[in-house]
């Protein structure tokens, strides 16, 4: 009996440390938890200095992460003039490896500066204004560049960044900013109380790989082909974002330009130059619920009444408005590789950054 015990015993140990040894090398988990978390102010940031492996709709993606809260571009070379890009999703590289995300690209042919990407997804124009305050003293760029994208006054709005104390619908400037602060985060789940556990799940790649499975399994998202059940965006028409704020758009805009000039006097501040650029990855003529699609189409009068360079490339996106299956990522909805190319591209073609 005993010996019996003591072979199931040792089969079990055995089996334990090949299964984390295969993990660890041809399967690797995320022993560092999510790619970011939340500063000081409630923002989230990315992490510094860590690798993440993302696998979602049999998609296989890592990113690579710097020392300024930033997706690596380039081979840190503070000799070089400093660039630092925010933005969402999209600027992030959401499921597209470094390589082919349009910064990376961007600092390949802009090879005199070192591209600071410290994009995150889901970050909105609120968030970006408060990096700015935190963190571009620190940084020192040459120059901002912001990527506007379509959900950034939404956003702006829901956040606990700032708010807004609405007096005059008409004349924004009479209006004023009022500052927020998120709360912290709760890092401790009920998982948090099994004794050993925090030591396993930073250490372990089998556990963090059970972790995975329990907790995909308990949502309904534990499926052969690892395919999330979201929106199939291949093989039908692609729709123009049209997320809005009904009554409170007006108001979301007037939010809107008041972190635009906060932004203007912060990077100043910074002895940075600011440039703002809309990739035009959604031609904003064609919708007139979404806020931000709204404020795009009075942005370039607004940029230049306050002298903040502003690039818009929706004219130069007509392929993408056209055919866009060709350049999104199936069953996502984000750009792949060859969207990020001919945003690339087209900042290139339309953008002089010497």
């Amino acid at each position: 009996m005993r010996k019996n015990i003591f072979l199931f015993s040792t089969t079990i140990i055995i089996t334990i440390i090949f299964l984390e040894y295969f993990l660890r090398v041809f399967y690797p988990q995320n022993l560092t938890g999510w790619y970011a978390e939340r500063d000081h102010s409630g923002i989230n940031i990315l992490k510094n200095n860590i690798n993440y492996f993302h696998r979602i709709n049999n998609r296989n993606i890592r990113y690579t992460f710097g020392n300024f809260h930033n997706r690596d571009t380039d081979t840190i070379n503070l000799n070089k003039k400093k660039i630092l890009v925010l933005g969402d999703s999209f600027a992030f590289g959401w499921l597209i490896n470094d390589e082919d995300t349009y910064i990376h690209l961007l600092q390949k042919k802009f090879d005199d500066y070192y591209f600071i990407n410290s994009s995150v997804p889901g970050w909105g124009l609120a968030d970006q204004v408060r990096y700015i305050e935190n963190y571009c003293k620190e940084i020192n760029p040459e120059k901002v560049i912001i990527m506007l994208n379509t959900d950034d006054i939404v956003r702006a709005w829901l956040s606990s960044s700032y708010k807004v104390q609405i007096k005059d619908l008409k004349n924004y400037k009479n209006n004023i900013l009022i500052e927020g602060k998120a709360n912290p985060l709760n890092y401790n789940s009920s998982f948090h109380q099994i004794p050993f556990y925090k030591f396993f799940i930073k250490n372990s790649h089998l556990m963090v790989f059970t972790r995975q499975i329990i907790v995909d399994f308990k949502y309904g998202r534990l499926t052969l082909n690892n395919k999330v059940k979201t929106k199939d965006y291949v093989n039908e028409k692609f729709d123009i974002p049209s997320q809005s704020l009904g009554k409170e758009n007006d108001k979301s805009i007037i939010l809107a330009k008041l972190l635009y000039l906060r932004l203007k006097k912060l990077i100043e501040d910074c002895d940075s130059k600011l440039i703002i650029i809309y990739s035009g990855w959604y031609n904003y003529n064609l919708n007139d619920k979404n806020p931000t699609l709204i404020f795009l189409k009075e942005a370039k009068i607004f940029f230049e009444n306050y002298n903040i360079k502003y690039y818009d490339l929706t004219e130069e996106m007509k392929d993408v408005h056209d055919n866009y299956n060709n350049y999104l990522i199936p069953h996502d909805g984000h750009p792949n590789e060859k969207g990020h190319k001919i945003i690339a591209e087209k900042i290139i073609e339309n953008i002089k950054l010497n």
